[in-house]
C-alpha cells in the first residue's frame, strides 16, 4: 500500500483503513488495529486533526478497538 500511496497520500489512509477493518473482521485485530491507528496517523497529518475525514478514520479506529474488547484503548480515542 505504501508503495501506491508515497509520501502520505491521503489515499493511502483509506486504503489502510479498509485493510484494517478487513483483517480485523477475519480475527486479525492486532494487525488491523495497527493499519487503523497508521490510517488516522495519515489523515492527521494530511488533513490536520479536526477534519472530517481524519475523524471518520479516528471513528472506524474506535470502534472497532471496542468491537475487540479493547474498551480502555477505544475510549480515549473515541473522545479525543
Amino acid at each position: 500500500l505504501r508503495a501506491l500511496y508515497p509520501g502520505g497520500h491521503p489515499d493511502l489512509a483509506l486504503a489502510l483503513s479498509t485493510q484494517g477493518t478487513r483483517l480485523v473482521r477475519a480475527g486479525r485485530a492486532d494487525d488491523g488495529l495497527a493499519l487503523l491507528r497508521e490510517a488516522v496517523d495519515v489523515a492527521a497529518r494530511y488533513y490536520g486533526p479536526d477534519h472530517p475525514q481524519t475523524l471518520m478514520h479516528r471513528g472506524v479506529h474506535g470502534e472497532l478497538l471496542r468491537r475487540a474488547g479493547r474498551h480502555a484503548e477505544a475510549l480515549p480515542v473515541l473522545l479525543d
